[in-house]
């Protein structure tokens, strides 16, 4: 691999007529292995042979790339990057709007990289290049997520709400007084839960309005799955919960207290939903409230 990669070097290198203002890269076709494809002394580059996959960056000997080439380097690969996380499946045959991103990409980095190379042209179809990756997929990426969020969420929701209706029971009043839980107390946090897995849901609607190209293959920051989002948000807000019951902390909308929403699984059900919405600031508020409390233990 290593001398053909030199052979292919130095034979890119003598295409380029020397008055002219030369490309600091050599750029070629390579398949799902790195190894490069369809490579001759007479043959030219093809991006459309349909094990190509990836591409070459090979730096010319005796140049160093200018900052221009390299960033434009580095933001072909983000984006090729991308398109083989949207459009090529493991183990699988590449989905057909590949080729043609493939394709798009590969031309651009031959116009901004080698030869006469003209990154500043480069750089603008690279970006429309962008645009259309996130027009097409955007609204299909952010829908889906929902869907799987707003599945795990509901399925969530349902337990809980079970275990409110099972606590209006007698059976339930019965099983709580024996543990010495107050059962109004006890269905407040159910509908806390419910709430919080309906704000979370929420949260991610309301929130990704403009989509960049990150987004298109992660879908937050923190890179949690929707199923460990929804729990782990659940507990910050029991956690918030539990601080106001016991009187630790207290938050207060206008003159109304938080913490009488143990009094009312209605007021329990809205304030997990807020919770849930604002479940980005939930670590930090909680990690403050627990800070306050035990500032005081010193």
């Amino acid at each position: 691999m290593a001398s053909e990669v030199r052979e292919m070097t130095d034979g890119l290198r003598q295409q380029v007529p020397a008055a002219a203002p030369k490309g600091a890269y050599g750029v070629w076709p390579t398949d799902k292995d790195g190894n490069t494809i369809g490579y001759s002394a007479e043959a030219l580059p093809n991006p459309a042979l349909p094990e190509a996959v990836d591409i070459y960056f090979g730096i010319l000997p005796g140049h160093i790339p200018p900052q221009d080439q390299s960033d434009l380097q580095a933001s072909v690969s983000q984006v090729l990057n991308v398109a083989k996380k949207l459009y090529l499946p493991e183990n699988a045959q590449p989905l057909p709007a590949f080729r043609l991103v493939y394709t798009r990409l590969f031309r651009i980095a031959q116009l901004g990289l080698e030869g006469d190379a003209a990154p500043a042209i480069a750089k603008a179809g690279l970006d429309r290049l962008t645009q259309d990756l996130i027009d097409a997929e955007g609204g299909r990426v952010k829908n889906l997520h929902l869907a799987q969020l707003g599945a795990r969420a509901a399925w969530l929701a349902a337990i809980f709400a079970a275990v409110y209706l099972l606590l209006c029971a007698s059976a339930g009043n019965l099983l709580l007084r024996a543990i010495g839980v107050d059962a109004q107390t006890a269905r407040s946090f159910m509908m806390l839960w419910v709430g919080c897995f309906g704000g979370v849901w929420m949260s991610y609607a309301i929130r990704t309005t403009t989509f960049t190209l990150r987004d298109l293959v992660i879908t937050d920051a923190d890179r949690l799955q929707p199923l460990v989002r929804l729990i782990f948000a659940g507990l910050l807000t029991m956690a918030l919960g539990l601080v106001l019951t016991l009187g630790w902390a207290d938050l207060k909308l206008g003159q109304i207290s938080l913490a009488a929403f143990i009094k009312n699984p209605t007021e329990g059900l809205l304030f997990g939903l807020f919770c849930g919405v604002s479940e980005l600031l939930l670590p930090g508020m909680v990690s403050q409230r627990a800070s306050d409390v035990l500032s005081k233990l010193r």
